[in-house]
């Protein structure tokens, strides 16, 4: 038999002793740790209590050490917590352990308690409408005309040297590889004042984006600490491959967007746009879970 299930033997088959037997080796990482492990018997419990005691395994190293240290200092935010105990509940059920990646546990260190609420709202919504704000330079074209464009001027020739296309391209940004077996390309970098606007148009925006965030709002069940910070947090959840933002994509339904454009935080940003001298255009869209995402949450949520 398993020396874990010798250990629930004698401690009666229950999940109360679990901290004491699979975990004991960990107590003496941190010392920070000593005050959550005073707890974690109970919440262990708590979690496992309606798992049978043949079907609750070691948990990996790899999860458990990582869980215990982010766990560590999450003990008064009780939302992430709660996804702590449950990616290492997950990690130590023989039927669900390999659900539970080592990454997870690395994810939600990163989170607020206001992200791990809309995690949790994201689990069962799975996508959600959003806004997006973009800011635009006012005036821009009295800035453009003194802009100077650096461009890489190339020509393609052949074996020979002759020129195989009678036309020179410029180029802004970057240069244009046309390397083969029959051309070799001549880079020659200049500076170059832009006056052509259909260069201007087809090289780059002449009316640069300043600025672009995202935003949504969410009910009042989801009890956002800070909602002025929601552009953050999408962008938080987006970075970590939880949702995915769909820009071409809208809920069909027109009034999913009213309340988002009726909230403060869209209000907010609007202003401080506009007493910066830009001009705001909303675009709306949608976020969708991610197959990551997903399986994020099945480990560190649950059903």
């Amino acid at each position: 038999a398993q020396p874990l299930a010798k250990e629930l033997g004698r401690a009666g088959g229950t999940a109360g002793s679990l901290v004491n037997s699979v975990l004991r080796p960990l107590k003496s990482l941190d010392t920070t740790w000593n005050l959550m492990f005073d707890n974690l018997d109970f919440w262990l419990n708590e979690k496992l209590k309606h798992i049978p005691k043949e079907e609750i395994i070691e948990p990996k190293p790899s999860i458990a050490g990582n869980v215990l240290a982010g766990l560590a200092f999450a003990q008064e935010e009780p939302v992430l917590r709660d996804m702590f105990l449950e990616l290492l509940a997950t990690s130590m059920i023989k039927s669900k352990h390999l659900k539970a990646h080592p990454s997870y546990a690395g994810i939600l260190k990163e989170l607020t308690p206001d992200e791990a609420r809309i995690n949790k709202y994201l689990s069962k919504a799975e996508i959600i409408p959003i806004i997006r704000i973009r800011a635009r330079i006012r005036d821009h074209k009295s800035i453009d005309s003194l802009r100077i464009a650096r461009c890489n001027l190339t020509r393609i020739l052949d074996k020979t040297g002759e020129s195989s296309d009678n036309r020179n391209t410029a180029m802004c940004n970057g240069y244009w590889d046309s390397v083969s077996n029959n051309k070799r390309t001549r880079r020659i970098e200049v500076i170059l004042p832009v006056m052509d606007e259909s260069f201007h148009k087809e090289y780059y925006d002449p009316t640069p984006w300043a600025e672009e965030l995202l935003a949504t709002s969410f009910p009042k069940s989801v009890r956002i600490d800070q909602p002025e910070h929601i552009p953050l947090y999408l962008d938080n959840i987006i970075r970590n491959r939880l949702a995915h933002i769909y820009l071409d994509n809208t809920f069909s339904d027109e009034d999913e967007y009213k309340q988002i454009y009726k909230c403060d935080t869209v209000k907010e940003i609007t202003k401080r746009f506009t007493e910066q001298g830009l001009d705001v255009t909303t675009l709306p869209c949608v976020i969708s879970v991610t197959n990551f995402g997903k399986s994020f949450y099945e480990a560190c949520i649950g059903e």
